[in-house]
């Protein structure tokens, strides 16, 4: 989102301050000093800074260097090709960083989760990724296509069923989903 790399000192400082915004979010509206809200709320205000001085940073960059250079980056993007404001840029990535978080690391730790407890699901999925990958070796390619997708028939019903269990608050519970996977086909 903003071509940050892992690893560096300003990366943790913001992974850190992402983790305690996530409890703050999950917590009861307690705005008193040292409730999580509360601390959620400061966690906030610094990731806003951090992405404001991100975007200060490419802005002086961009006039010192008087060139169209751009990150190739979402924030790049809404700096150079979008109308937004500077208030709704920064709200944007606060947001997808949010909800890029929320979705794809919780569906995948439930999916983990739930699969352990059904080692058929397991083994079909793996006997699906691998007559893929099969077949692009014997094309000569190492990346997926649309078509490798579409092919992906057990992969598809496991992720639509989830979406649809969460759509309707369900998450299902891990003694039902063998059966429910296995009926996922």
């Amino acid at each position: 989102i903003m071509s940050m790399d892992p690893g560096e000192e300003e990366t943790e400082r913001l992974r850190l301050e992402y983790i305690t915004f996530m409890k703050g979010v999950v917590s009861a509206p307690l705005n008193f000093p040292g409730t999580a809200y509360w601390k959620a709320l400061k966690s906030r205000a610094t990731i806003l800074g951090v992405i404001e001085r991100k975007m200060e940073e490419r802005l002086e960059k961009m006039n010192k260097e008087a060139s169209s250079m751009e990150e190739d980056d979402l924030l790049g993007w809404a700096m150079k090709q979008s109308n937004l404001s500077k208030e709704q840029i920064l709200d944007l990535l606060l947001s997808l960083l949010f909800a890029g978080h929320e979705t794809s690391s919780m569906a995948l730790a439930l999916a983990i989760f739930f699969l352990e407890g059904c080692p058929k699901a397991v083994e079909e999925l793996r006997e699906e990724h691998l007559e893929i990958a099969r077949r692009q070796k014997l094309r000569g390619e190492c990346k997926l296509s649309w078509e490798d997708y579409k092919e992906m028939v057990f992969t598809q019903c496991g992720y639509k069923r989830d979406l649809a269990a969460r759509q309707r608050g369900q998450v299902p519970a891990p003694e039902g989903h063998s059966r429910c996977a296995l009926q996922w086909v």
